[in-house]
């Protein structure tokens, strides 16, 4: 089993098939979500944030209502670090060098590199949406 190191309470919201969702508050407990890369996106929302969870298998089968104790997958928050900072980053330079090599005016050119860049954030969303193994998955039940 994985190890639990940041975990949030979670209530388990649907139950389909192939998904299990769940819901949790992000400001239960604000502190453990200041190391992670992704903070500003779910850690100052005042509402309740749904993610979707893997449970691994044999384990009791969840139902909506469920509680459980969920936590973001090893290695999570370096990945999302990575993905949501150095490669952007990473493709606004390659593409500004490349067009540095051209004539083209330097305004033109750095907003092409700009817009690479944003493009980037949307092939990483479109990806994320899409892949199979959700960020998440189930530490613990707490009640079934």
């Amino acid at each position: 089993m994985e190890s639990c190191e940041l975990t949030h309470t979670a209530e388990i919201t649907v139950v389909s098939n192939n998904h299990i969702y769940a819901r949790f508050s992000p400001q239960e407990k604000p502190d453990d979500c200041g190391g992670c890369a992704l903070a500003g996106v779910c850690g100052n929302s005042k509402s309740m944030v749904e993610v979707e969870v893997s449970a691994p298998p044999g384990m009791i089968p969840l139902g909506p209502g469920s509680h459980v104790r969920i936590s973001p997958r090893p290695g999570a928050r370096l990945r999302g670090t990575l993905l949501l900072f150095g490669l952007p980053l990473a493709v606004f330079l390659a593409v500004a060098a490349m067009l540095r090599l051209t004539e083209l005016e330097q305004g033109l050119a750095a907003l092409i590199s700009l817009a690479a860049a944003a493009l980037t954030y949307a092939v990483i969303h479109y990806l994320e949406k899409h892949r199979g193994k959700p960020m998440w998955y189930v530490c613990e039940i707490l009640n079934p």
